[in-house]
């Protein structure tokens, strides 16, 4: 990037930690951050021009990876059941192979979703290489029409193009908003012009991003303690989260599908693998 480019990130957090103790430890990080910036470049991505390069404060806003929000919870617990435990400690024998031994573990993260790149309805030719065009433009906002569709991402109906519940944002131009019925929420910035849609606009954030994986592992005493075998079930993406989002990049409001929900598994499938230790 540019050396006459810069970026601003603050952010606070607070830590909630516990040591291990009671068969319990917990690490908790709340993060509220802001990550400003007046350039969206990046290898193939959009934005890439500013509006003016004399003057960058013009495109300073939201950078795309900006998280306002972040919570991450992580923590172990051995179960307080079986022999020597502080329930069911006189179970004997059978209590110690079924019900001691168990550990749950997980780590869950949970963040708001970063803002959409917005771009204008006109290509800009590039600097000294005419024959390359971005999409650099701003488009025209529609006063007191949000960005954001009255569609909640839980309320999300994703593949059918004409229901207005497919769709993260109102209708980026005329010709969408009259076949789904959105209302419209731009319009063009007019010849000669940039428009006054920022690149990245805070009420135009994606949905959240939410992930949980879990361990549970139980561990067997075999001879005398001498030998102890641990089986374990690692659960990644328990739940199989899958996150709405629009576009991961440049979001063009001029096409007629702006702002249609796309399903993408940010932390990939619900994986479950097994595994087997022998200690001695």
């Amino acid at each position: 990037a540019s050396p006459t480019t810069s970026s601003t990130y603050n952010a606070g957090y607070i830590k909630a930690q516990k040591r291990f103790s009671s068969g319990l430890s917990f690490l908790t990080n709340f993060t509220v951050s802001k990550y400003l910036s007046d350039t969206m470049w990046a290898p193939g991505t959009y934005g890439s021009i500013p509006r003016d390069y004399y003057n960058r404060r013009l495109d300073k806003g939201l950078r795309h990876g900006d998280v306002a929000r972040r919570l991450v919870l992580s923590y172990s617990y051995e179960l307080p059941f079986g022999p020597g435990r502080r329930f069911l400690g006189n179970t004997g024998l059978i209590g110690k192979m079924v019900l001691s031994g168990w550990t749950v573990s997980a780590i869950q993260q949970y963040e708001s979703g970063p803002p959409a790149v917005l771009d204008g309805y006109q290509s800009i030719p590039v600097p000294l290489t005419p024959s390359i065009t971005t999409s650099g433009s701003r488009a025209d906002r529609v006063v007191g029409v949000p960005v954001r569709s009255s569609t909640s991402c839980r309320d999300i109906r994703y593949g059918d193009r004409t229901n207005p519940r497919a769709y993260l944002f109102n209708a980026g131009n005329a010709a969408e908003a009259a076949a789904i019925g959105l209302p419209l929420a731009f319009v063009p910035e007019g010849d000669f012009k940039i428009g006054n849609t920022p690149s990245t606009d805070p009420h135009a954030r994606q949905c959240p991003v939410f992930n949980e994986d879990v361990s549970v592992t139980k561990d067997f005493p075999v001879i005398k303690e001498r030998l102890k075998v641990r089986f374990g079930a690692d659960f990644f993406n328990i739940f199989n989260r899958h996150t709405w989002n629009s576009g991961e990049y440049g979001q063009d409001v001029g096409q007629s599908n702006f702002g249609i929900a796309q399903p993408y598994q940010i932390s990939g499938p619900r994986i479950v693998q097994m595994h087997v230790r022998v200690e001695f």
